[in-house]
């Protein structure tokens, strides 16, 4: 232990004895750090050091440049292919001052200030040296009087696009008297974005979104125009005409699922069955019941029946089409653990008379892919036992199946086994019990369904609802030289999410019993 602390204290010595100014050029300096001054503490510097081109070597446990002395311990005498691999990926290079690194900094900075409506700012570099061959780069920032949102208006040509706008102008993150901020004008145009293609504007992109400032006020103020564009289109045989369309509003045609999808199956086969799937269906979204038009296309039998399948599906033909449905569609269909792959694409319908297209409406038709998982698996597993200084092994078996009833009801069943030599812990009776006095053995099946077992209140769950019913049932075996001990289990359960941030759980069954026999020796060894 003393030597290989030496050697240990030794290597540090030596690796701390590489002084790395010894290796910089004449003239040139090893930067020790950057310094940000500034004048105003609205200014995050964290968020500066982000713009920082050049930084320091760096440090282990805040103060020790390990990565360089390695680095530069490495560097020495002849290269092998061992103190390359050290030089080239534990060790780091020393950082050498740049003055032109310092420059695009400084700029860096300008911009940042900029974009926080500090217009007026002033942003100095200089380099400090720090003995022979160190420096110190320090930024001096001057803030000067920020700019703030004076007037906000609106340029929205599209009358469809303006309601919805207008109807949700309480959750812009605009408003008066703030500073202008570019990150908050990004994240205003995500907002409108969001909300428009939750509206059904399937083809609308933030880049439809243009904002122009005046900061010419003279008062540090800005007015702002935020302007939504329409869509253009050039005609046809002439490159110089460009027309402006309005944004459609997208409506779902029809559902096409596929359950048996493999994206290694060719795209020319055609499914040898295709059926028409017409069921009223209800969810808390809906008022009323609607019937359904889902067409279901696949190669072999279904696993999972239709019903439940389309139950997990928020797209609903002649609804406008949301975003929010495309979501929570995915998180339900990913929570019947059925499916290794999903996707939902959107098509544009070709003409169809019985679906009218006019120039702010149109129709989308939903392809759903669903590549399944194997239904059934199962794994064993082996292990050896030391409980208390009782030696033994023991052996698991667990099956499951993903849709026992065609319903994507998770049947789980785990079989246990294991043979124990049981005595006095640290005593020789262990060893001389061997090779086993003691049996075990126990049986454990459940069933998972993906919804409320009782008809009472499902229609009546939130869409985030993710209901789950539990039965479980259980057996469990052990015999010893003092006792022998059965134990039976049952319970049922289920489970809800009132909401995204509030889940019940409730067992109302939940029942055991435990039997032991031959328990004479067991409760002698506990009266002494």
């Amino acid at each position: 232990m003393k030597r290989l602390l030496a050697i240990l204290l030794l290597s540090t010595l030596a690796i701390s004895s590489c002084s790395p100014v010894r290796r910089i050029p004449q003239g040139s300096y090893l930067l020790k750090s950057n310094k940000i001054v500034v004048d105003n503490p609205q200014i995050d510097k964290e968020d500066l050091n982000a713009y920082i081109r050049q930084k320091p070597n760096r440090k282990l446990l805040g103060f020790y440049r390990f990565h360089l002395q390695v680095y530069l311990l490495a560097d020495k005498g002849r290269q092998g292919r061992i103190k390359s691999w050290f030089k080239n990926t534990i060790g780091e290079a020393p950082v050498i001052y740049d003055e032109g690194m310092m420059e695009s900094s400084r700029k860096q900075f300008e911009l940042y200030m900029l974009s926080k409506g500090f217009f007026n700012a002033s942003v100095e570099s200089k380099m400090i040296p720090q003995g022979k061959k160190k420096a110190i780069v320090e930024y001096l920032i001057t803030s000067g009087t920020p700019y703030t949102l004076r007037d906000i208006k609106y340029n929205i040509p599209d009358p469809q696009i303006n309601t919805f706008v207008n109807q949700n102008i309480q959750k812009s993150l605009l408003s008066e008297g703030i500073n202008y901020d570019t990150e908050i004008l990004q994240d205003e145009r995500t907002r409108i974005t969001s909300d428009l293609r939750n509206e059904g504007f399937y083809n609308f992109s933030r880049d439809f979104i243009v904002y122009q400032a005046d900061s010419s006020l003279g008062t540090h103020q800005v007015d702002i125009e935020l302007q939504i564009r329409n869509p253009q289109e050039r005609t046809q045989g002439r490159t110089d005409t460009i027309l402006y369309s309005r944004h459609k509003r997208y409506s779902i045609r029809h559902l096409y699922i596929q359950p048996d999808f493999s994206p290694f199956r060719p795209d020319s086969l055609i499914p040898d069955t295709l059926i028409y799937y017409r069921r009223s269906i209800t969810h808390d979204s809906l008022k009323t019941p609607l019937n359904t038009n889902t067409f279901f296309s696949y190669f072999e039998p279904m696993r999972i029946k239709p019903s439940v399948i389309r139950s997990n599906i928020y797209l609903y033909p002649q609804r406008v089409f949301k975003t929010s449905n495309v979501e929570l569609t995915y998180n339900r269909l990913s929570s019947l653990r059925n499916h290794k792959y999903i996707n939902i694409q959107f098509l544009e319908s070709p003409k169809d008379s019985l679906y009218e297209v006019t120039d702010s409406t149109a129709w989308l038709d939903a392809h759903i892919q669903l590549s399944p998982s194997p239904v059934s698996s199962y794994s064993i597993e082996t292990e050896g036992l030391n409980s208390s200084g009782n030696l033994g092994m023991a052996g698991n078996f667990l099956y499951q199946n993903k849709s026992i009833f065609r319903g994507a009801e998770i049947f789980t069943l785990r079989l246990k086994a294991a043979l124990e030599a049981s005595g006095e812990a640290g005593s020789d009776v262990v060893f001389a019990n061997l090779p086993f006095n003691t049996i075990e053995w126990g049986a454990d099946a459940s069933i998972d369904f993906p919804k409320l077992l009782f008809s009472v209140g499902n229609r009546r769950l939130s869409r985030f609802s993710q209901p789950k019913s539990t039965i479980n049932t259980g057996v469990n075996f052990r015999k010893r030289p003092d006792y022998t001990r059965y134990i039976l289990s049952v319970s049922y359960g289920f489970e809800w999410s009132e909401s995204e941030k509030k889940k019940h759980v409730l067992y109302p069954i939940d029942i055991s019993t435990i039997k032991l026999s031959n328990d004479s020796a067991f409760l002698a060894n506990i009266s002494n």
